[in-house]
């Protein structure tokens, strides 16, 4: 029973010999005693049951085996690349105002710079036009799903920290 914990229930399946029930759970009761879990026994049942109760004491196979994810951080739920990406525009238009900023680089994972190349494509190059700013978009296999780097230059290619 090693590395199962909490409640258990055995099925002895038409099992009506008194003696039979009272030697099951005898022998239940004396490996239970050996165990090193907390475990409590119930007697068994009308319904040819025994119940118990016993304490885990390993992680559980599933933590053993699997990780958090990364990504949503275990709530099942990451960002659309539409909510990605608006939230990259907004920082764009933020920082877009200041003087020392010539060129913007956005680098993303191909399904994020994909959508700001095609659905945000004219709010891009009214940006530019506007502000006369070039903003340059690299696709990259580096970055995962929800990670977006915005990095800022000034006129001498050098970066400037936002």
């Amino acid at each position: 029973m090693r590395d199962i914990g909490g409640v258990i229930v055995i099925d002895f399946i038409d099992m009506r010999e008194e003696s039979h029930i009272h030697a099951i759970e005898k022998v239940l009761t004396d490996a239970l005693k050996r165990d090193k879990a907390r475990t409590k026994m119930l007697k068994m049942s009308k319904f040819g049951t025994i119940e118990l109760t016993r304490q885990r004491i390993r992680s559980s196979l599933r933590d053993v085996l699997f990780e958090e994810c990364k990504l949503c951080r275990g709530t099942g739920y990451s960002k659309t690349v539409e909510s990605l990406c608006l939230n990259a525009m907004r920082d764009i238009k933020f920082a877009i105002h200041l003087p020392q900023i010539a060129k913007i680089e956005i680098l993303a994972n191909p399904e994020v710079t994909n959508y700001l190349q095609n659905q945000k494509r004219r709010q891009m190059i009214e940006i530019e036009e506007s502000y006369n700013k070039k903003i340059n978009i690299f696709s990259t296999t580096n970055h995962e799903y929800g990670k977006i780097e915005i990095r800022f230059f000034n006129n001498k290619d050098e970066p400037v920290v936002v």
